[in-house]
């Protein structure tokens, strides 16, 4: 094989909005699995072709053409470049869109061999040769050391290729011996390159494979198996250092399921990337399991520039637990997130809900401590629903009682409704539960479907855009379950006629969370001013394009000269928009976050303000006398007019040492200049 045409899983056809898409930056570069593949090619000196799914799909919808058409435009334009072999990576929520769109080229080029690859394709490998006769092979498991006798013998002789799914001359399929776990020490280096253009802020380096656990609703043991492995740290370091000084990554994501089991390997691993001048001031986050980390462990995470540490906690109940064999300790593990932010250390906390075996009681707890998580500062709280993915125990379990409904998880559809590439196929997924279980439910024995999908998403947006008036929510009712339940009692006299994660995405659903918080009775504190900021911030989250580009346009300030003096006869504009506020809501949020009374805060005017770089809106608390100049600039003004007002109005924002007050005014001018506050005419 001289060359292969590559074709990445898609993600971005979980989406129709194109504003939204071209929002989301992970979804413009090339997924970190396909650039290990292409590097292993290049190894070979085999010719690379590389298609982004998603990029095309961006630049299919950027033309004005219809989704349900990409699958096959996209067939046609590899028709015309694919060499005599393309390949395709998979996982679970898009393997519909990758066969349909290897379906279409098979029908355009029947001589091109389509060959399948990933985590997906390897857990449903023998499903997917028997269903789909445009399918050549399905290279399974780690492919390191398959890639060189696969492009060499491909079609003389594929019996050689070590874990290959193929078909004989009588069209009988044949599977080959898997070969030993490949060498993680001579992996080269992925091709980043191919990410030059993608402006982004972090990205990741292969830290290890396997897991020695087996928790029941994951396929991470089925790709990679139990044998943990870790990369050489020097290895790991010098990846970082090429991400930071070559490419301009400033934060390294470690790729790991479970990145250190070992304690002493994991104080080891803090200590020389704290240490070593190849990861000088460079940030990195991780994946660990709960029981990893202890107080010692946490400082050094924070010492060594560990910004943030993804765990998954499943469950709040200590029987569901031993039930999904995750069996970590539910005490042990809140000790632990509060050693983790004690160290300043971010947190992404993972909850699951919709177990076979769970009781509604048991969902309550999971729902006790998600809600634990959303009071602290530190704390990122994510749930979703269980997903028989294929692969994992619970789907072997129960893959007989599996059953399609449109109550879809995220974990087969990341966009905020199905979209109509996913309608488009809606048949085929019906068709091959053993293809695409991941779309499928699970029977619950003790607890509705229809809560545990509505909860998920209920949580997920409301936690998103209104996150401490949720908090204060639960807080007046005092639990997070019953503001589910009366939320959703409430939803049934509103006028939406929106459903599903389309109701909880759009506009209607932060509209009717606001009316229905201010229809609990026990919401009396802070109630009509957090209403009111909440209410601005909605506001400001739902602007339309035009009012969007205005505000960009009034925070635009990077080509000004932020050090240049200023005369009396300047005119300034604010760069932001201001509101002011009858209590801190930092303060609101530091109680909640401390455990302390909210009842106890003392109202103290405040403000927040709303500025926007070129893709998002940004909300900032401020100092009231911050607020007052912002404001005096509003229109656009001449600062003597402005100080005129402002020293007749707002002198006693002001410090009391300050003698001057128009001097001192002047000066705060002059840093709400230079920090882009504030902008000159």
């Amino acid at each position: 094989m001289k060359a292969i045409t590559l074709v990445s899983y898609p993600t971005a056809t979980d989406f129709d909005s194109l504003d939204t898409l071209k929002h989301i930056k992970y979804l413009k570069a090339p997924p970190f699995s396909i650039l290990v593949v292409t590097s292993l090619f290049r190894r070979l000196g085999v010719e690379v072709n590389l298609f982004n799914t998603d990029n095309e799909y961006l630049r299919h919808l950027d033309s004005g053409k219809d989704a349900k058409t990409f699958c096959e435009d996209f067939a046609g334009l590899l028709a015309e470049s694919a060499v005599s072999v393309a390949g395709f990576s998979s996982i679970c929520n898009s393997y519909y869109v990758t066969l349909a769109i290897a379906r279409e080229l098979k029908r355009k080029r029947p001589e091109i061999r389509v060959l399948l690859g990933g985590t997906h394709a390897t857990a449903t490998a023998m499903h997917t040769m028997e269903r789909c006769s445009y399918i050549d092979f399905i290279l399974a498991g780690e492919i390191e050391d398959s890639l060189e006798s696969f492009s060499r013998c491909y079609d003389a002789s594929p019996e050689d290729v070590p874990g290959l799914y193929w078909r004989d001359s009588r069209k009988t399929i044949r599977v080959n011996t898997f070969g030993p776990p490949p060498n993680l020490e001579d992996m080269p280096l992925p091709a980043y390159d191919l990410c030059d253009d993608y402006n982004l802020d972090s990205f990741m380096v292969e830290a290890g494979r396997g897991c020695p656990f087996h928790c029941r609703f994951c396929s991470t043991s089925h790709f990679f198996g139990r044998a943990y492995r870790l990369r050489p740290f020097d290895t790991i370091l010098d990846e970082a250092s090429v991400l930071n000084t070559k490419f301009g990554f400033p934060r390294i994501a470690l790729l790991h399921d479970n990145l250190f089991h070992s304690h002493r390997k994991l104080l080891s691993f803090c200590r020389k990337w704290k240490n070593d001048s190849r990861t000088e001031g460079l940030s990195w986050n991780c994946s660990l399991r709960a029981d990893s980390i202890s107080p010692e462990i946490a400082e050094e995470l924070s010492n060594s520039g560990c910004e943030s540490v993804f765990i998954g906690v499943e469950t709040g109940s200590q029987r569901v637990q031993q039930v999904i064999e995750k069996r970590l300790k539910i005490d042990k593990v809140r000790q632990v997130i509060d050693s983790l932010h004690k160290y300043g250390v971010r947190t992404t906390v993972a909850f699951m809900i919709g177990f076979p075996e769970e009781r509604r009681e048991e969902v309550r707890l999971t729902l006790d401590f998600y809600y634990e998580m959303l009071c602290r500062r530190l704390a990122s709280p994510q749930i979703d629903m269980l997903s028989p993915v294929n692969g994992s125990n619970y789907y072997e379990e129960y893959k007989e009682e599996l059953y399609y409904d449109e109550l879809t998880s995220a974990m087969a559809h990341q966009g905020d409704m199905l979209s109509s590439i996913s309608a488009h196929y809606d048949d085929m997924v019906r068709a091959s539960p053993e293809l695409f279980a991941a779309h499928y439910a699970l029977p619950l024995k003790f607890v509705e479907r229809e809560f545990v999908f509505e909860c998920t998403c209920f949580l997920r947006y409301a936690a998103y855009n209104m996150r401490w008036l949720l908090v204060m929510a639960v807080h007046a009712v005092g639990d997070l379950y019953d503001v589910v339940e009366l939320f959703l009692e409430y939803r049934k006299s509103t006028t939406s006629s929106l459903k599903g994660m389309l109701y909880y995405s759009n506009y209607d659903f932060l509209e009717d969370f606001l009316a229905f918080a201010a229809c609990l009775p026990q919401l009396q504190v802070f109630r009509q001013e957090c209403l009111d900021q909440y209410r601005f911030m909605l506001d400001a989250y739902s602007l339309s394009d035009e009012e969007f580009t205005a505000l960009k346009e009034m925070s635009s300030v990077q080509d000004v000269n932020r050090s240049c003096t200023l005369t009396l006869d300047d005119r300034l504009f604010a760069s932001c928009l201001t509101k002011f506020t009858r209590y801190s809501f930092s303060e609101v949020v530091d109680s909640f976050d401390k455990g302390d009374p909210v009842e106890n805060i003392a109202p103290m005017q405040s403000a927040i303000i709303l500025r926007a770089d070129s893709e998002h809106v940004f909300i900032e608390g401020v100092s009231v006398m911050t607020a007052a100049i912002v404001m005096a600039f509003e229109e656009g003004e001449v600062i003597a007019n402005a100080l005129e007002m402002l020293a007749e109005k707002h002198a006693d924002l002001l410090p009391g040492s300050v003698a001057n007050v128009r001097q001192g005014f002047l000066f705060a001018i002059q840093q709400l200049v230079a920090t882009g506050y504030l902008r000159p005419d």
